[in-house]
């Protein structure tokens, strides 16, 4: 048990000390001697939890969303529009770390894991009593992780501005509307 304590405190302060870097440093300039470095750990634990600098932003997001799944949990959210709204709601909270990726041009390695949380609550909510084998449930998973993605990404861009609630009830307007007929 304290072996796993001691395993997520470190990839957690690696995690941090690759934000602390990418603030003053440009991502390229970066070196894993670095980020270890900063972190307190030795360059072998770097590579015994990451193969490389990008694998530590997989590791953040995939945190990220078992805080967002525990918030479902929480909330007992069990619709789209609450799932979009809180989503949202949820990541504009990380808007610092997601403002660095997407200033370093790292941003599209979120893509695949939006994939991965979308399938997920796909599976959960939208459609639980089937597989996810059916060519409408692939590419639907496909369909919406791409859109939350580019919806996120603007939203970012555009300086989180619009209210997340707004946002929300325009997407589950335009998905009940055609795609959820």
């Amino acid at each position: 048990m304290e072996e796993n304590k001691k395993r997520t405190d470190s990839k957690k302060a690696i995690c941090l000390a690759l934000f602390l870097l990418l603030k003053k440093y440009p991502y390229e300039s970066i070196s894993v001697k670095q980020i270890s470095e900063r972190a307190g750990v030795s360059r072998m634990s770097f590579y015994r939890y990451f193969k490389n600098k990008e694998d530590v932003f997989i590791y953040y997001s995939d945190e990220r969303f078992i805080e967002f799944n525990d918030i479902i949990h929480e909330k007992h959210l069990a619709n789209l529009h609450d799932l979009i709204v809180e989503f949202l709601i949820f990541v504009s909270s990380f808007k610092e770390s997601i403002d660095i990726l997407i200033d370093i041009n790292k941003y599209t390695i979120m893509l695949p894991q939006y994939e991965k949380y979308v399938a997920y609550l796909w599976r959960k909510f939208i459609n639980p009593k089937k597989s996810n084998t059916n060519v409408l449930d692939k590419y639907a998973v496909s369909f919406v992780s791409g859109g939350l993605y580019n919806t996120t990404f603007k939203w970012f861009k555009d300086g989180c501005k619009d209210d997340p609630v707004e946002i929300a009830n325009e997407l589950y307007a335009l998905l009940t509307k055609y795609a959820f007929k």
